[in-house]
């Protein structure tokens, strides 16, 4: 039963953590799967392990966050959020005009457009004085 409230605990924990980071999606995941392993990795091997233990032993999130901000490459982080940006601009963009196209394609039948008519005569019988094709 410990056991389950320690593993909720350190979820919590591994929350904070993830609150005070600014990077890009796949960093992020990368630094709090390594760090979640490490935690179990330090629980695993000492018996009667408390929060107060992993906090001691780990650092608050705030500590945390703020060495990994230390020690990462900025320039790649902040090239991949660029990146990421511009990932979800174009899916935006995208589907802006696939919602264009197809209001276009539902309400176009139902716009008034101006009526012109061809009016063609034929007759099966010639009518004296009427000229078709210059012939009399």
């Amino acid at each position: 039963m410990k056991h389950k409230s320690l593993n909720r605990e350190i979820n919590k924990y591994i929350i904070d953590v993830k609150s005070y980071l600014i990077c890009d999606w796949r960093t992020r995941q990368k630094f709090l799967k390594d760090l979640k392993n490490d935690i179990n990795d330090f629980v695993d091997e000492k018996e009667d392990v408390t929060m107060d233990d992993i906090r001691d032993r780990f650092g608050e999130p705030e500590k945390i966050s703020r060495s990994f901000l230390e020690g990462a490459d900025l320039k790649k982080i902040k090239i991949r959020m660029n990146f990421g940006r511009t990932i979800i601009v174009g899916v935006i963009a995208a589907l802006l005009i696939w919602l264009g196209a197809l209001l276009f394609t539902v309400f176009h039948p139902y716009v008034e457009e101006p009526k012109t008519y061809m009016v063609e005569y034929m007759h099966d019988e010639t009518v004296e004085g009427e000229v078709i094709g210059g012939i009399v």
